[in-house]
């Protein structure tokens, strides 16, 4: 499976010390591939958590665990929740952090599996809880 590790655990991968709430993974988007993510969701007993949703016009708008599952491999969008596994929170993030495409050329890789760069996490930490960690990712990158 192709992917790429975004949000609060590429930041700790990167030397930011904080303790992620879920794992974010921005995949590669062709069926192939959404198959396999679809089949690993399965595996780890993922269902949408209380805190999933759907992003309508930019926006998240919660659902209270209401969306459509499982997913359609066909459709890259109804992957795009938050959810909650036997082993933790994952939140699958097709676009919101980039693409696949777009970030991988910039990410680096740690034992085997594709981090977004610090510059890529930098554009999207725009929300008040990221200033702490956007100031530890420009420490970092200087």
């Amino acid at each position: 499976m192709r992917f790429i590790i975004t949000g609060s655990v590429a930041a700790l991968l990167h030397g930011v010390p904080l303790e992620p709430g879920d794992l974010d993974v921005t995949p590669a988007l062709d069926r192939e591939n959404l198959e396999r993510l679809a089949a690993a969701l399965t595996e780890l007993e993922a269902t949408p958590s209380v805190g999933a949703g759907k992003r309508e016009g930019g926006t998240w708008v919660e659902t209270g665990g209401q969306v459509p599952w499982p997913p359609d491999p066909g459709e890259p969008e109804s992957f795009d929740t938050l959810l909650a596994s036997r082993l933790g929170a994952i939140d699958v993030v097709p676009e919101v952090s980039g693409t696949y495409e777009a970030l991988l050329p910039r990410s680096v890789e740690i034992g085997g599996i594709a981090i977004a760069s610090i510059d890529d996490l930098l554009a999207t930490m725009t929300q008040a809880k990221h200033v702490e960690r956007a100031a530890a990712l420009r420490a970092l990158r200087r």
